[in-house]
């Protein structure tokens, strides 16, 4: 009698440095949403194709409050990973441990302040650069931060070694003022440049002061090597 293999096979899928991410080749197929578990994550229209160590993602689930987040490699075991100014910011900017936790409603697959899925059902979920179900919170993941997951990539074909996932966008103004998001939303090319305003302030541009801005910066390039706050003061 032959014993039945209930392990999971092997990854075969690869993601290497540089290449394209697994979730920009799979553009109509929805994936898993780190926060309700759903498979109604797409690429997000701000999603920058220049840019292969991050990818932007919007949730169509209308009862996920993730509207749109990014996920971020942090360490693929390269120094210039380690030294893009967008890692830079998250590593210098922990996770923010302050703010209330609430409970799911029954109404709710997620909303701010309740623990994403990825951390309420433990397993193993999808990579968003190598495609297989190789994902599992990362040692340094820190629970108390419902909009700031790390995650970490055990295939052995796949680059990644940790990505962090933030949320940008949740309708909540606390996720609107958080310091990680904000130094991270000054290094796009919309908005790299622009004065600041006060708060409770608006500055009303042009589309067609938004477009040359953009077309002007590099999103990639930015991320990279754009300017720290820190190192402005």
């Amino acid at each position: 009698m032959r014993a039945v293999d209930h392990s999971a096979p092997a990854a075969t899928r690869t993601w290497r440095r540089g290449s394209t991410p697994w979730m920009r080749t799979a553009a109509d197929q929805p994936s898993e949403c780190y926060f309700c578990g759903h498979h109604t994550a797409i690429r997000s229209f701000g999603d920058h194709p220049t840019d292969n160590g991050r990818l932007s993602a919007y949730c169509e689930n209308s009862d996920c409050a993730a509207r749109e987040y990014e996920i971020i490699v942090v360490d693929d075991n390269t120094t210039a990973t380690r030294n893009r100014s967008d890692v830079r910011i998250l590593a210098h900017f922990g996770p923010v441990t302050n703010r209330p936790t609430w409970n799911i409603r029954s109404d709710q697959d997620w909303a701010a302040g309740t623990a994403p899925h990825v951390r309420r059902s433990p397993g193993p979920t999808v990579c968003l650069f190598c495609g297989e179900h190789t994902n599992q919170l990362a040692a340094g993941d820190i629970a108390a931060d419902h909009g700031r997951i790390r995650l970490h990539c055990t295939n052995p074909r796949c680059a990644v070694v940790d990505a962090e996932v933030l949320v940008l966008r949740d309708a909540t103004m606390a996720t609107a003022t958080r310091r990680d998001i904000d130094a991270l939303s000054d290094l796009e090319p919309v908005n790299f440049g622009r004065p600041k305003t006060e708060p409770g302030q608006m500055r009303i541009e042009s589309f067609q002061e938004l477009r040359d801005r953009e077309a002007r910066f590099d999103a990639f390039e930015l991320r990279s090597s754009g300017p720290v706050p820190w190192q402005q003061d």
